[in-house]
């Protein structure tokens, strides 16, 4: 597959829907290296003691006739050894996928039984990589293996001089060389194929620009529907803020760009609070607004660009009681109420 148009990351939800599929990184390869590397070990330090507890219970078959030490101390020991294999091999499988339990691989899938498929996975680079590090793993194996034997040669020639003890134990030493030797090589070689399943989910997982846009498109809706949700919004806030205009006591300007409706009733609001404010076309339909309504327009710009800093709903600051102060007791004297909010104070 060509992955040139796919150039940018994978999303959050691109890797999470993929987790859910159970495309994850793994590697039977180290896995099963694992597993024989702890079998290994676990063996080396519990063989002799088995050996000679199956001896003796061996004895004791031959003597006796009881089968009972031949289960206990033969046959259990090795149960108990393959169950912790079969444990350390689902321990090793849980990590690497971050213990990911999923069955959607095992639904029913066309492409897994269609042919041409099947031969596009034959050719596929993972095919081939896979085919290439069989050979490796068979050419370690063999290379290390040889030469652990070649630099060991003559202890398996003077072997033929010892004992028969000493010579087993000669011959098993080598072997143990040449075990371990090769299980050091594999699980390097399992981690280079773990890097490589890595790179190829990472790979599989990219997408194109469109991807990434369709995307965003379903996890936060389409851009153009959300901005004509925004301007109906405004417009309604706009709209709400317009009705409100009437209730003014009076309308600051700056003196046509800026304009800010505010309402003072003594026995109601302990200041002056902005119903309305906007700027430009807003500004204009707010002074339309109030000649409509009778309201008294005062220009004073400071006090309009100070009050566009206030929310709408919200009382003026204290800092600016004293300039709004002037601006109402104006109102108050021009529009004749200025006993009736004595009277109300």
């Amino acid at each position: 597959m060509f992955w040139s148009d796919k150039t940018e990351a994978p999303t959050p939800k691109r890797r999470e829907d993929a987790r859910k599929q159970g495309i994850v990184p793994r590697s039977a390869e180290l896995t099963g290296t694992i597993v024989l590397l702890c079998g290994a070990m676990v063996a080396g330090w519990l063989l002799p003691s088995w050996y000679r507890s199956l001896g003796d219970a061996f004895s004791s078959l031959l003597v006796h006739g009881d089968w009972t030490p031949l289960w206990r101390k033969g046959l259990l020991p090795v149960l108990a050894f393959v169950v912790g294999l079969m444990a350390v091999s689902l321990l090793v499988g849980l990590l690497q996928t971050r213990f990911l339990f999923t069955l959607y691989p095992l639904r029913w899938d066309w492409q897994k039984v269609n042919p041409a498929a099947g031969l596009r996975r034959m050719l596929s680079a993972m095919a081939m990589w896979d085919a290439m590090r069989t050979l490796l793993k068979a050419a370690l194996v063999g290379y290390l293996g040889f030469l652990t034997l070649k630099a060991g040669i003559d202890n398996i020639v003077g072997a033929s001089n010892l004992s028969v003890t000493q010579s087993v134990v000669a011959i098993g030493n080598l072997a143990w060389q040449v075990l371990w030797r090769c299980l050091l090589a594999l699980l390097l070689l399992a981690a280079l194929d773990y890097a490589v399943q890595w790179w190829r989910v990472e790979r599989s997982l990219r997408m194109t620009r469109q991807e990434v846009k369709d995307e965003l498109k379903q996890t936060e809706g389409d851009p153009n529907i959300k901005a004509r949700l925004r301007r109906k919004y405004r417009q309604l806030v706009m709209h709400r803020q317009i009705q409100r205009v009437r209730e003014a006591t009076v309308v600051v300007t700056n003196p046509t760009h800026l304009a800010v409706a505010l309402r003072y009733h003594p026995k109601e609001l302990p200041a002056p609070q902005v119903i309305a404010k906007g700027s430009d076309w807003m500004a204009q339909r707010i002074v339309q607004e109030a000649q409509r309504h009778g309201v008294p327009i005062m220009p004073n710009a400071p006090l309009a660009q100070a009050l566009m800093k206030v929310p709408i709903g919200a009382l003026i600051p204290p800092e600016l009681y004293q300039t709004a102060a002037e601006v109402l007791a104006h109102v108050f004297r021009i529009t004749g109420r200025t006993q009736e909010v004595l009277g109300q104070a």
